[in-house]
């Protein structure tokens, strides 16, 4: 036995442990467990009811040729490129724009996700610039809600109630985390 398993109540095994099972967090887990993955998602409270992002007015922005192929007007003078630009200039230049490079390029993908899992849209906008729509608009409580079902359909473990409260360090790496149920005292 070694040190870990004589300190806790219970140790997991698994590849990839997802801490928060809202937003980049839930998405994070179906993705890595769609992929293969063993995947394991701690949450401080319970799937839907803990987190901010159900509080959120949810805006997202992709380009207007994307937007087309995600079912909306969209706006075939737009691109990606003229995305990156726009978000570029409107941040005045101080952007990572490494950061926006992978934002343009994920955020199409993640929509669709999305929508495939089942968000509701409330509508389609423009939010950011006036000359073309590029804002799809939902509900922070729909986008927990796809993330939420999308989840639990795949089975994906989920330890709710519990609070990472250390992280384990081997070889200069993260090799764990300790963590405790708030309710069992586990």
């Amino acid at each position: 036995m070694g040190e870990v398993e004589k300190l806790c109540d219970k140790v997991i095994s698994t590849d990839l442990l997802i801490v928060g099972s809202e937003g980049a967090g839930g998405h994070a887990a179906i993705k890595a467990h769609s992929q293969g993955a063993d995947v394991l998602i701690v949450t401080k409270g319970k799937i839907g009811q803990c987190g901010a992002s159900q509080m959120a007015g949810v805006d997202f922005n992709v380009d207007g040729k994307t937007a087309k192929t995600l079912g909306f007007t969209g706006d075939n003078r737009d691109s990606p490129e003229r995305f990156f630009e726009d978000l570029v200039r409107e941040g005045l230049y101080l952007n990572n724009q490494k950061m926006v490079e992978k934002y343009v390029e994920y955020a199409p993908k993640a929509m669709k996700d999305l929508m495939d899992w089942g968000m509701r849209i409330y509508g389609y906008d423009s939010v950011h610039t006036e000359e073309m729509a590029r804002g799809i608009t939902s509900a922070g409580t729909y986008w927990v809600a796809a993330i939420r079902k999308k989840g639990k359909e795949l089975k994906i473990p989920m330890l709710e109630d519990t609070m990472l409260i250390d992280l384990l360090i081997s070889e200069g790496g993260i090799a764990g985390a300790i963590a405790l149920n708030i309710k069992s005292g586990e």
